[in-house]
């Protein structure tokens, strides 16, 4: 039997968001603009990048002996495609779009798409990069990064309708999430 490493999402990750959170928080302060709002949805973004990262990058998986699997990779659109597992990819990055114009000036459809493309093309090359180099689980496919692209517009449309609730609107840091 070939020995066989894996690391975790959780020593990882965690480090990872209390890290992230700190310099967000370090950041916010050096600004002037620690306020309470701010804090939360810094915590909220450090939450969910971790969740994401956790999940679709791990476990990272080291077997001695073990050959790249170059298969792990599906460049044609709807082939294989499930589509349960296409509806849970645009439910994933629907959070995204609705937290990048809170926490950064993104603040326009076009441009979220284009960050919810980068974001999820940057986690599909580093899941074949891992079932390449470490015998990674998951498979990199066109088909996510087709469904969490679209799912980040699709969160920042939400988000823009509830910016025409007055409750929600009152409720921002002032500058914070406003089309610009």
């Amino acid at each position: 039997m070939r020995p066989h490493y894996e690391i975790t999402a959780y020593p990882v990750v965690i480090p990872l968001a209390v890290v992230v959170f700190t310099v967000l928080l370090w950041r916010l302060h050096r600004r002037g603009d620690l306020t309470v709002p701010r804090v939360l949805v810094s915590a909220v973004m450090c939450v969910y990048g971790a969740g994401v990262i956790g999940n679709t990058l791990f476990p990272i998986q080291f077997a001695a002996g073990s050959s790249p699997r170059w298969g792990s990779l599906n460049l044609v659109p709807l082939q294989n495609a499930e589509w349960d597992d296409i509806l849970q990819n645009i439910l994933v990055f629907i959070p995204l779009g609705m937290l990048l114009p809170l926490i950064s000036r993104i603040r326009s459809a076009p441009r979220v798409l284009l960050v919810g493309f980068l974001v999820s093309l940057t986690v599909e090359l580093l899941q074949y990069a891992n079932a390449v180099l470490w015998n990674g689980g998951h498979v990199a496919d066109v088909n996510d990064l087709l469904a969490n692209t679209g799912g980040a517009p699709l969160g920042y449309g939400i988000y823009r309708g509830m910016l025409l609730l007055p409750a929600f609107r009152r409720r921002l840091p002032a500058g914070a999430g406003r089309p610009g």
